[in-house]
């Protein structure tokens, strides 16, 4: 009888490979002069660090809050902030009426999920964060808490972004593009790099699995 050799090869999954790539580029913090500006955008960012997701089935539940707080959680366990208001996020996106996904994306590229941030500004996602703002001390950037500005920025979305796209069938990247053309001009000269940045993370999101138990 032959005995026939069994060659193992890694398999590198799609996601390792995407978040292989996003390290090879700049945030949008690092690639960004920060400039006045009377429209919105980021000033506060830093590149988060690459580790292993887990995932966890919940069965008869919402799976989105906890794909939230796995996803955080895969890339700083317990310490984004974020990961804890899964279910305030979703309540407020479904409230009005945006991708339940554009918040916890966001707020990984400007702040790590809220570990980067100005000191108890509750502040995620550089909203109304122009240079001005931040010298002159408006609050505009300062929310209460974490729900306050968590409804405030998923509220500025759908009144003052969502009519510039068309979601009804989901957001691709070309939406998100134009959500960046407002929300962050100097982005768009530079390349683009917080388009790309949500886009990573949305994807990540819709392709993250909770597999029933």
């Amino acid at each position: 009888m032959f005995l026939i050799p069994v060659i193992s090869i890694p398999i590198i999954s799609l996601s390792l490979i995407a978040l292989v790539y996003a390290s090879n580029n700049t945030s949008y913090a690092s690639s960004t002069t920060k400039q006045p500006s009377p429209l919105f955008y980021s000033l506060f960012s830093a590149k988060p660090k690459v580790l292993g997701a887990t995932t966890q089935g919940f069965e008869g539940e919402d799976p989105r809050p906890h794909i939230i707080k796995q996803f955080y959680q895969g890339y700083y366990g317990n310490n984004a902030p974020l990961a804890d208001y899964g279910d305030f996020i979703v309540e407020s996106a479904d409230k009005w009426k945006i991708d339940w996904r554009l918040i916890p994306a966001i707020g990984m590229c400007e702040s790590n999920g809220g570990k980067s941030i100005p000191e108890d500004s509750y502040n995620a996602w550089g909203w109304a964060a122009s240079e001005r703002d931040l010298a002159e001390k408006t609050g505009n950037y300062n929310n209460n808490s974490w729900e306050a500005g968590i409804e405030r920025v998923t509220k500025g979305l759908a009144t003052s972004y969502y009519h510039l796209i068309n979601a009804s069938d989901g957001i691709d990247f070309d939406e998100i593009w134009t959500i960046m053309r407002k929300y962050t001009p100097p982005s768009e000269a530079k390349g683009g790099p917080w388009a790309k940045c949500v886009w990573q993370y949305y994807s990540e999101l819709t392709e993250f699995q909770t597999p029933a138990r």
